[in-house]
């Protein structure tokens, strides 16, 4: 199975809590999170850019119809960095390669490139195996 696209004519977004937050205990940090999350939805409705908003384990997911959300998520306090998410697959070693491949092919076409995987260390496959893998062979 190969990714697909976040929202069909919209954005998601990736974001980060910043660094402070993962000091605190986890009664405070559950507390400057939620605070964060609100003051991400009201920056959203004062600007007028409908979203959905949902936790993914240590990260915020911004879903839009609106690219703007991209740089409203940006401007909130206690948000380290955002990300736009590019494509969504299984997290199987031969899904995240397709994926990979089908999207970013034709930009890295007779250039060098590296692919530097980073993630949380839980399950399979590691972020080192990702990082060994080569593409899939070309097809005829």
């Amino acid at each position: 199975m190969t990714g697909y696209p976040p929202r069909a004519g919209g954005v998601r977004i990736l974001a980060r809590y910043a660094g402070e937050i993962t000091t605190k205990a986890p009664r405070a940090r559950r507390r400057f999170q939620r605070a964060v999350r609100h003051n991400l939805r009201d920056a959203s409705a004062s600007t007028g850019t409908a979203a959905r908003i949902e936790v993914a384990g240590s990260r915020i997911v911004v879903s839009s119809k609106d690219r703007a959300a991209l740089h409203v998520a940006a401007r909130v306090f206690g948000i380290a960095s955002v990300s736009e998410v590019e494509a969504v697959c299984p997290a199987t070693e031969t899904a995240i390669v397709e994926t990979g491949a089908a999207c970013f092919r034709d930009r890295v076409r007779g250039r060098t490139y590296a692919v530097r995987a980073r993630r949380r260390p839980r399950g399979n496959p590691s972020s080192q195996r990702i990082n060994e893998v080569g593409p899939p062979a070309p097809t005829a």
